[in-house]
C-alpha cells in the first residue's frame, strides 16, 4: 500500500504522519504525491508506523499515479 493510500484509508494528514515517523511535513507530502522516493531509513520508519502495510515495494514507481 503506497503512503497516499494508507493516509487516505486512515484519514491521516501530512503533519500527523510526519510526526509519527520523525520527518518533515514537506518530506511526507513529497513522498505521498510520488515526487520522491524515501530513503531506506524513512521506508523502515513508514513500515513500522503502518504496522507493515507500507513496504519498500510500494515506492518503485514515481509516475504520480495512485
Amino acid at each position: 500500500m503506497h503512503l497516499s493510500e494508507y493516509m487516505a484509508a486512515n484519514n491521516l494528514d501530512d503533519e500527523v504522519v510526519a510526526t509519527g515517523v520523525n520527518r518533515s511535513r514537506v518530506t511526507i507530502s513529497r513522498i505521498r504525491r510520488r515526487l520522491v522516493r524515501p530513503d531506506w531509513e524513512t521506508i523502515n520508519a513508514l513500515t513500522e508506523y503502518s504496522d507493515g502495510q507500507i513496504t519498500a515495494n510500494d515506492f518503485q514507481h514515481l509516475d504520480g499515479a495512485a
